[in-house]
């Protein structure tokens, strides 16, 4: 029997799509499908078949302000904002659904509003976990909020946990629940990639990436096919950094490789002339290219990471803000791969990291291994499947 699932996300790429994924994938099996996000992420939702509600003003402008170059202080205080404001403009959540849902799926961001109309129409809550997940164990957003509340932004940070503890009380809200959920939690990474993945319970499932959906499709070829191929991207969040780019084309101009490049959404122009051997898009399908990439330099966002694994493909991380410092050290500890400060690193030394990286075999052994428990943990359908089974249908 078709029943009625709402999601409520947090609006970054990151957190959207593979949420999305999964929601398109109940959709297909003819659920009714609802998904709250922001203006900008509208249109993935009607492409992947599923019928958007749009957050109102006071949450879209939390991460509408985050800037291009932020620092993890900057956007640690913005998910709290973002989870404060949830919470306190819950009525307007709800008020986005004209009939109770039979269950909803949640971004961490949105546990308030989740927790309080959860509890109001007596509909099961799951949660997502779009980056590394967190138990009492494992807790790696505590010393983000720590910090930030030491450091110059501490007077700002500690307002906003006030008003969150306010909240909380004011609604009866459990926040221990969020790292220890009594109801499902679906994680997008295998447990053999999960920090101390044994420490987390039954109710966590490690489904592993979510990347089969309608936004993730598109068609790559290389155009010389025995040509080696590297893939350059540093995701749609601090990637406005045209003089790493221009590291890039110092690098690997005189290099036998194709090199694909993908500027996350934002334009070319300052640049400057690139390489023959350079191919350069505002946006490119991430896995399509992945599934030729000899090595792939990425800032170590999860959804790249995963990607890059599931394809087997060896990662070259440079990562600039805290939860990608966590996926990287992750990836070095399994052995999947190498870590690079952009910043300081000469072009000699990035072009040799590249060759090296290709051609180490027990790298490439690693990853096969990690591609096996990545395709072991069941994906978009084991997450449909399992939302099915807790809705009864």
């Amino acid at each position: 029997m078709p029943k009625h699932v709402l999601f409520l996300s947090a609006p970054a790429f990151g957190h959207v799509f593979p949420t999305l994924t999964i929601a398109e994938a109940l959709a297909k099996r003819g659920h009714r499908v609802s998904y709250a996000t922001t203006e900008p992420f509208v249109e993935y939702a009607q492409l992947s078949g599923v019928d958007p509600l749009v957050y109102g003003p006071s949450l879209a402008a939390i991460p509408a302000a985050v800037s291009d170059h932020a620092d993890t202080a900057e956007i640690v205080l913005a998910c709290m904002r973002f989870y404060e404001e949830g919470l306190r403009c819950v009525d307007g959540v709800e008020a986005l659904v004209e009939h109770a849902p039979d269950l909803i799926v949640f971004d961490p961001m949105m546990y308030g509003a989740a927790a309080v109309l959860g509890r109001k129409w007596t509909v099961p809550i799951i949660l997502t976990h779009p980056n590394l997940a967190f138990n009492d164990t494992v807790d790696w957003t505590a010393p983000r909020r720590a910090e930030l509340l030491a450091g110059p932004r501490g007077a700002e940070a500690a307002a906003v946990e006030s008003g969150l503890q306010d909240l909380f009380v004011q609604h009866g809200i459990d926040e221990t629940l969020l790292h220890q959920p009594d109801d499902l939690a679906l994680v997008f990474v295998p447990r053999d990639f999960q920090p101390q993945g044994e420490s987390f319970s039954d109710h966590y499932a490690f489904v592993g990436p979510c990347n089969d959906g309608t936004i993730f499709q598109g068609d790559w070829n290389p155009p010389t096919p025995d040509r080696p191929v590297l893939f350059i991207s540093l995701g749609t969040v601090h990637n406005a950094r045209p003089d790493f780019f221009r590291l890039f084309a110092t690098a690997f101009a005189d290099l036998d490789w194709h090199v694909v490049v993908t500027l996350g959404g934002w334009a070319d122009a300052d640049l400057g002339e690139l390489p023959p051997n350079f191919e350069v898009h505002p946006w490119i399908p991430q896995v399509a290219v992945l599934e030729h990439a000899t090595v792939f330099l990425s800032n170590g966002g999860l959804g790249g990471v995963m990607s890059a694994v599931q394809q087997g493909t060896p990662l070259l991380l440079a990562p600039e803000v805290a939860e990608q410092d966590m996926d990287a050290r992750q990836v070095v500890e399994l052995g999947l791969g190498r870590v690079v400060e952009l910043s300081t690193i000469t072009p000699d030394a990035l072009r040799h990291a590249v060759l090296d990286l290709a051609a180490d075999e027990r790298t490439a052994a690693k990853v096969r291994w990690m591609r096996d428990r990545v395709r072991e943990s069941g994906g978009t359908a084991r997450a449909a499947d399992l939302i099915e089974a807790r809705m009864g249908g």
